[in-house]
């Protein structure tokens, strides 16, 4: 794979790239947040639902339903485990977002009910091995099973067997999405504690490891992990160096010319430049290639942030909070960077990997890694209330918990050890009884 000079920044594929990107530029009174959540739906045997089965319940047969009852815009999809994601439609504030959680939960809760089925809202399923999970039947998502298991340690563990909350955010130009980018990369460690739920493995307790995490540090370190894992840190040109980035990453699956999907050897570059040579490359070529980076923070046409755990009911929209908070304020941002930019490179990358740990330790400066984790809520917290808009309401008592409390992860290992009855038990105990909801 030919890797990219430092002319490909003026370059016009570069700058076709860059230009589809920036296409959907907001107003900073227009900016809206979503959220992207993936469920585990089991059944009362506490077994994964299967993909597809013309007996019984299947996550396919969920899927058209919810596609079929949801009326407010909201995309359905499946994750290569059968995981059921759902797409909030955008919004400009995090109440109308709640509407349509709420709306989505109605609906969720109508489909799953009657067959006795309930969601487990854990990252990391707590019982199953990858291989013992059955794979969607999609030609992609083949291709990458396969890609991650002969080159990546836990890439089939990160596909089938982990569920995640995404925010999704708009972004009103250069410098906002450079700045965004650079405080969200900044962050990860901080959000990926903050909002760790991933308490069981294999049917055991995951003590102090942040599970979800670990599996995301260690599923491609090609194309995901934080961005300063690629060498982008510079807070003032970091979009560029994204773009340089995708481009030279490789891909993970190519067209062959009955538009059949195959294995790919090229970098994302080298596809891309195929069409553009021949006037045929399109936006949808570029936003397909944009999909097959895993990096914590990734760039579409809008900011994806990834770092939460899926987790419980009544903390679903803790993230989109948490970012509402940080990012839309500007007395709060300018803040934020002032700390961020005085952290040295190497105060970062120990930062990231203490978020492997739900420990505590030394973060950059020389202050705990729990008073980085408190520094950054109050700084949430002061943002929206500066919104005035009851947003608060969302966040603040989920992150007073956290901080009393520690991570969800060490208080559902300490309630089950406390309960001393076997994990089923216990899972099934808490969560069979309705659908979560």
């Amino acid at each position: 794979m030919k890797k990219l000079n430092n002319s490909t920044a003026v370059s016009p594929l570069f700058e076709q790239v860059k230009g589809f990107i920036l296409s959907k530029l907001s107003k900073d009174s227009r900016r809206k947040i979503g959220i992207e959540i993936e469920s585990f739906v089991y059944n009362k045997d506490l077994e994964r639902i299967p993909i597809y089965d013309n007996n019984s319940i299947s996550a396919s047969e969920i899927l058209n339903q919810l596609n079929r009852l949801s009326s407010d815009g909201s995309a359905y999809s499946l994750e290569p485990g059968g995981q059921i994601e759902w797409a909030s439609p955008p919004y400009l504030n995090l109440n109308d977002l709640n509407d349509s959680l709420n709306f989505h939960n109605s609906i969720f809760e109508q489909i799953l009910k009657p067959h006795n089925l309930f969601i487990i809202p854990y990252g990391v399923d707590p019982f199953h091995k990858p291989e013992e999970i059955e794979l969607i039947d999609d030609p992609k998502y083949v291709i990458m099973d396969k890609m991650m298991k002969n080159t990546c340690s836990m890439g089939q563990w990160m596909m089938r067997n982990t569920t995640s909350i995404q925010v999704n955010i708009d972004f009103l130009n250069e410098k906002d999405t450079n700045e965004i980018l650079f405080i969200a990369d900044c962050l990860h460690p901080i959000i990926a504690f903050l909002f760790s739920y991933s308490p069981f493995t294999k049917s055991v307790c995951n003590n102090f490891n942040n599970q979800r995490n670990l599996i995301w540090k260690n599923t491609d370190n090609r194309r995901s992990n934080n961005l300063i894992d690629h060498g982008i840190f510079n807070s003032n040109n970091i979009l560029d160096k994204y773009i340089e980035f995708v481009l030279n990453a490789p891909t993970i699956y190519s067209f062959d010319q009955n538009n059949n999907m195959i294995d790919s050897f090229e970098t994302i570059s080298e596809q891309l430049q195929t069409k553009f040579d021949t006037n045929k490359l399109k936006d949808k070529h570029i936003h397909e290639l944009l999909r097959q980076i895993f990096t914590n923070v990734r760039l579409k046409n809008v900011i994806e942030i990834r770092g939460a755990d899926r987790l419980p009911a009544g903390n679903e929209l803790a993230p989109a909070a948490f970012w509402t908070g940080i990012l839309f304020c500007k007395n709060i941002r300018k803040v934020l960077l002032d700390t961020l930019n005085s952290w040295t490179t190497s105060e970062r990358y120990e930062l990231n990997n203490h978020a492997l740990l739900l420990k505590d330790n030394t973060g950059p400066l020389g202050k705990p890694f729990f008073h980085w984790v408190e520094w950054a809520c109050d700084l949430a917290m002061k943002g929206l209330i500066e919104r005035d808009l009851n947003e608060k309401i969302y966040f603040e008592n989920f992150y007073k918990d956290i901080i009393q409390n520690d991570p969800l992860s060490i208080q559902e290992q300490s309630l089950f050890n406390k309960s001393e009855i076997s994990l089923k038990n216990y899972i099934k105990k808490k969560f069979s009884k309705t659908t979560n909801f």
